[in-house]
């Protein structure tokens, strides 16, 4: 049944109900049911103001109501309404001070309101009463790392892991967390997992590549730039690195020329890096590069330049 069709039918039972119940004496718990339904199909429709009224009158009819009470703390948060959210959690906190499910919810709304350290501070609660509480670590996980304490998170994201290994989305942050520590080798070894299950990552594929450059696995990274120029040949980026290492660590010119025509053509316009390229004392034909890059219309850089300008954009573009 579509939702809207849910909304009618629900509407035409609350009106029956109703009518019903000015005869027959049908009793105020199911009246109450029947709004809490009404609710979730407003709710359904994003008709937020509607289902708040919807909750807030099945909750008169029975103050105990905790469904609908957790559900209008969701339409408050999700309507941006995020402090009357927070009041209704804690309404229900008050019943049900244990419930993981509502003190995620609040560490949640702490979170659309930027009070990170508060909602850490919650799902640190949730984490003592239940240690693998999935939904506590994974977004207590996230917060640590926007605030840049990327070892906490690390932490953190380690334990989803034990707890669950396929976890694709763990396995994406772990690795790119701790390729943004140095520690390459397990940030590989983490991205590696993640891109055989999802091999169209091309962010992921990027910066795996970017790892096994810094590493050295020249030939790995060439693979994995060529999967991201295959799933779009329009990243700059991308055929720029590949030129890079062609140019440089394979000793292969007359490809690497064709890659950093392919990178120009995509947009690649980062002088820094061209320059960085140029003063790399294992670029090979760097004569015959100079001139496609002037051809091309870059700032001249000799070949083997050490200025400082250069010296600084040495590297830049990993």
């Amino acid at each position: 049944m579509s939702t809207q069709h849910w909304f009618k039918s629900y509407y035409l039972l609350l009106c029956c109900l109703l009518i019903a119940g000015c005869t027959t004496g049908v009793s105020i718990q199911e009246t109450a049911e029947v709004y809490f339904n009404l609710g979730n199909a407003y709710f359904e429709l994003e008709k937020y103001n509607e289902a708040v009224k919807a909750y807030t009158r099945a909750i008169e009819l029975e103050e105990s109501f905790a469904r609908a009470s957790y559900n209008l703390a969701r339409v408050y948060l999700l309507s941006g309404e995020v402090e009357k959210g927070i009041d209704v959690l804690y309404q229900e906190l008050e019943q049900d001070g244990d419930n993981s499910v509502i003190l995620n919810t609040l560490a949640y709304a702490y979170t659309l309101s930027g009070e990170t350290g508060k909602a850490l501070e919650i799902y640190g609660q949730v984490l003592q009463r239940s240690q693998y509480d999935e939904n506590a670590l994974y977004n207590s996980g996230m917060l640590y790392w926007e605030e840049q304490n990327r070892q906490k998170a690390v932490e953190v994201f380690t334990s989803l892991y034990r707890i669950n290994p396929e976890d694709e989305n763990v396995l994406y942050n772990l690795g790119t967390l701790e390729i943004e520590l140095g520690d390459n080798d397990r940030g590989i070894r983490f991205l590696e997992e993640y891109t055989k299950k999802q091999a169209q990552d091309s962010e992921a594929l990027m910066i795996l590549a970017k790892a096994y450059e810094e590493e050295k696995f020249f030939s790995k990274a060439l693979d994995s730039y060529e999967a991201v120029i295959k799933l779009d040949p329009k990243i700059p980026q991308a055929h720029f690195r590949k030129a890079y290492i062609l140019l440089t660590a394979i000793g292969d010119s007359e490809n690497g020329i064709k890659s950093l025509d392919q990178a120009i053509l995509a947009g690649f316009t980062e002088n820094a890096s061209i320059q960085a390229l140029m003063a790399d004392p294992d670029l090979v034909d760097a004569d015959r590069v100079l001139a496609f890059l002037d051809e091309k219309g870059f700032p001249q850089v000799q070949a083997g330049d050490d200025s400082e300008e250069a010296l600084r954009g040495r590297g830049g573009g990993l």
